[in-house]
C-alpha cells in the first residue's frame, strides 16, 4: 500500500491529486465537447433541409 511507503503530507497530496483528476475528467470533456460536436438542428432548420 502506498500509505506505507510516503508521510502523511505526501499521502495526502496524493489524494489531492487524484480528486483533482477525477473531477476534471468529468468536467473538461462536458465543456470541450460543446464546441467539438455538431448540434442537433431545430425544427426549423430540419423543415428547411427537407
Amino acid at each position: 500500500m502506498i500509505i506505507d511507503n510516503v508521510s502523511s503530507a505526501q499521502f495526502d497530496m496524493i489524494v489531492l491529486a487524484e480528486m483533482l483528476i477525477i473531477i476534471l475528467s468529468m468536467v473538461v470533456p462536458s465543456i470541450v465537447f460543446r464546441f467539438i460536436l455538431d448540434h442537433d438542428m431545430s425544427s426549423k432548420e430540419t423543415g428547411k433541409q427537407i
